[in-house]
């Protein structure tokens, strides 16, 4: 058995002091421009910014135009949101046209075509940089990062890695505290898959799918969703009576059950335990426990930071074992 821990360097455009001044220059003057811009769109203008600073500092420098080439290689959003990025681009281009710098002069601004091709890579190959939880608790993310062979690893819905980083560790100097890593949640065969999740495992099948469809272009059919996609929906749970629901909920196993997945689907009980056992218990965290190093049993929140032991988790299941148990009486 092994234990997976993979590390993977941010796609970053900041070095050079060329680049740092374009991308400065760009996000000054595309200020000026920003008007009725949503939250969300004003922050997809600052990645083109990155991009187009990238783009222009590849024909003068190495560093730059390996970085390019790692993005340019990149897989794009089969339907995606950059159908609509003609506002965008103007905004961008007035903004480049705009700086004058002349470690960059003979380069020229993105095409409209380019631009599109980038959103299509971000929303793609993204991974959200999560900002601290607001005053009410919930997640709020403060933008996104590209990590190509990060973005290589295939969803489960189940996954058996996790992604931890260091963006918030105060003695983590750059460029380490961009890296991201990915950490094993259980002990794996060699030579097995690693996965992980694209969404909190929290998801409901119906969204989880909807997700896959629109965004990467897959419909998902991993064991939890071939289990999941028998279940009644919410609103078909509503309509039935008691008698046709505790048939089944029997018929879905109970977690006082001997949990299995074989392969090809996964039992609903496996399913339950997996979510309570990886899933962090903070209150709408929906974070992933990992392990604090390989073969430990005290587990830590990628998003929050709680830690809980395999003591608490056991604890844990057998509560949730007896509210099962009461709600069947």
């Amino acid at each position: 058995m092994t234990v997976a821990r993979l590390c993977f360097a941010l796609l970053t455009v900041s070095a050079g002091l060329a680049r740092t001044q374009l991308v400065i220059h760009l996000l000054t003057l595309a200020k000026l421009d920003m008007h009725g811009l949503s939250g969300e769109s004003i922050a997809t203008l600052r990645f083109l910014v990155q991009a187009q600073a990238l783009f222009m500092a590849s024909t003068h420098d190495e560093a730059a135009s390996a970085r390019w080439a790692a993005f340019a290689g990149l897989s794009g959003a089969a339907h995606s949101r950059s159908k609509d990025s003609s506002d965008l681009f103007r905004r961008l281009s007035t903004a480049t046209l705009s700086a004058q710098l002349p470690q960059l002069a003979g380069s020229r601004p993105l095409s409209p075509e380019e631009v599109a091709d980038a959103l299509a890579k971000e929303e793609l190959n993204g991974y959200g940089i999560m900002a601290p939880s607001g005053p009410e608790g919930e997640r709020r993310i403060r933008g996104t990062a590209l990590y190509p062979k990060a973005s290589l690893l295939n969803h489960e819905c189940l996954p058996n890695v996790a992604r931890v980083d260091n963006f918030d560790e105060a003695d983590v100097n750059a460029p380490e505290n961009t890296a991201v890593h990915f950490k094993a949640l259980h002990n794996l065969p060699a030579g097995e898959e690693f996965t992980q999740s694209y969404f909190p495992m929290h998801t409901s099948y119906h969204v989880r799918q909807q997700r896959c469809q629109d965004q990467y272009g897959f419909a998902c059919n991993c064991p939890r969703c071939k289990e999941e996609s028998t279940w009644p929906s919410d609103d078909e749970a509503d309509n039935l009576g008691d008698e046709e629901q505790m048939e089944v909920e029997r018929e879905a196993g109970s977690m006082g059950e001997e949990a299995e997945q074989d392969g090809d689907r996964a039992d609903a009980g496996y399913i339950q335990v997996f979510l309570l056992k990886y899933v962090c218990p903070q209150t709408d965290c929906f974070g992933t426990m990992v392990p604090i190093q390989a073969g430990s049993s005290l587990h830590v929140c990628n998003m929050c930071g709680c830690h809980r032991t395999e003591v608490q988790f056991l604890a844990d299941l057998e509560a949730a074992h007896n509210d099962e148990a009461m709600a069947a009486a």
